[in-house]
């Protein structure tokens, strides 16, 4: 599964770069979304499955959330410069050339996969529901067309939705086993991770077209201006979180964040009047530590 969420992210990569259209271009980044999950999934069952004891495991995490931090980082910076030079194609081909070295080193360097037990078949139409109906919901939020349709299509998102758990409860092999929210933990660590990561998403996206199209930054200024925050995440996760995590349990760990995050939201460019191109860098730095905290993977 890895080798094939890298290949396939190396294929949506170039037909995002080769796009001769909107809808081609929205395909094909709907491709590479789906590669780039199915690749981050196994790798966090690689890293559960090579580090069962917890020391060891919130490590391995840590190093995974800072390489994850580096390479947005990177790929912050070398996407404006990329946008503001060449044109913004080029952010989509430059991943082909690393697509082709990570899968040249996945063959290098990871062992196959051994025999199985017993072939699992996947459940093909809770995926389906599941994909549909989140693809509907997005719609629904960021389109801009008239109510009758966004209602029409958020009722119909929540219907396959609510279709998928019941898919999920029935299906001899579900993708997801419902049984597992059960557990307190489980259940609120996903909710939490949700929303922490949407709030985080979501900001860094209403940051970047704040600063272009208030500010007047350019692509590659805008890379450069939000480089910190990647920074900072990629910093505490590295060196703070894990020997947090291992001392005092993940609830615990996550305390710290929520308020650095949520106070550096209040003080940040755009909810305050007054930004300048000096400030925004420094205002960024308020909250980017938080995420480092709250947004790392802690226990299977």
């Amino acid at each position: 599964m890895l080798l094939a969420g890298l290949v396939l992210f190396v294929l949506a990569s170039l037909l995002c770069g080769l796009a001769t259209s909107a809808f081609m271009l929205v395909v094909a980044r709907f491709a590479q979304g789906a590669a780039a999950a199915t690749a981050s999934a196994v790798v966090l069952g690689m890293i559960v499955a090579l580090f069962p004891e917890q020391a060891e495991r919130a490590r391995a995490m840590g190093v995974w959330a800072f390489v994850g931090a580096a390479g947005a980082s990177i790929g912050l910076v070398l996407g404006g410069v990329l946008t503001a030079t060449v044109g913004w194609r080029w952010i989509f081909l430059v991943n082909v050339p690393i697509g082709v070295a990570a899968v040249a080193l996945t063959l290098w360097a990871v062992a196959p996969d051994g025999p199985r037990e017993r072939a699992v078949r996947p459940d093909a139409l809770g995926g389906a529901l599941v994909t549909a109906g989140l693809t509907l919901g997005v719609f629904t939020i960021v389109t801009t067309v008239d109510a009758p349709l966004r209602i029409g299509a958020g009722v119909l998102a929540v219907a396959l939705l609510a279709a998928f758990v019941v898919r999920q409860r029935l299906a001899a092999e579900p993708l997801v086993r419902l049984s597992i929210f059960h557990s307190r933990a489980v259940s609120g660590g996903n909710a939490v991770q949700l929303l922490t990561i949407a709030g985080m998403l979501g900001f860094q996206f209403v940051m970047a077209l704040y600063l272009q199209q208030a500010l007047g930054y350019s692509p590659d200024r805008t890379g450069f201006a939000v480089l910190p925050i990647s920074v900072l995440i990629g910093l505490v996760s590295l060196t703070l979180a894990g020997r947090l995590l291992v001392r005092f349990g993940a609830g615990r760990c996550c305390w710290p964040g929520w308020p650095c995050w949520s106070s550096g939201w209040r003080c940040s460019p755009v909810t305050r009047s007054g930004a300048t191109p000096s400030t925004c860098s420094r205002r960024c730095c308020c909250w980017a530590p938080g995420p480092g905290w709250c947004c790392r993977p802690s226990r299977p």
